[in-house]
């Protein structure tokens, strides 16, 4: 079982606004620091990724896995599992916006776990970072393209 952790931010914006963002796969090298660059290799009938393809970098070394994304809770959200990887073994996630009146809090969730040893404590940290850091970097894309 991997690492659970989740982060809230609160966003002058609409659901639609984030969730515009958070699907535009291919501009996440552009503004998230861990992603090195994306791929999407298959889209639904509205051009959404379906599987997408990341490498990222993280703790020092260059990962690469896919995801897989479920739309079926849009607008209020949308849903991710690992497609393929050789050092993740588990990436469920998911993201909800709940909108109050001209803001959203978005909440960014996520369960990971990697192949690579190292104690527990250790993964726990990592995970928390990273989404951390990558709510805190979403919000910061969706002030700007709204700008």
């Amino acid at each position: 079982m991997g690492e659970k952790s989740s982060s809230t931010v609160t966003i002058a914006a609409s659901a639609k606004d984030c969730i515009n963002v958070a699907t535009d796969y291919e501009s996440y090298s552009n503004w998230s620091d861990s992603v090195k660059s994306t791929e999407v290799i298959a889209k639904d009938g509205e051009g959404r990724g379906t599987e997408v393809k990341f490498t990222i970098s993280a703790m020092g070394k260059e990962i690469t896995y896919t995801a897989i994304y479920d739309y079926s809770d849009i607008p209020n959200g949308y849903s991710w599992q690992l497609g393929e990887s050789d050092v993740v073994t588990q990436l469920d996630g998911s993201y909800t916006f709940e909108e109050t009146g001209e803001e959203v809090n978005a909440t960014y969730a996520l369960e990971a776990d990697l192949s690579l040893p190292m104690p527990g404590f250790m993964k726990k940290t990592a995970v928390k970072m990273l989404v951390d850091k990558a709510s805190q970097a979403m919000r910061n894309e969706v002030i700007k393209r709204k700008a």
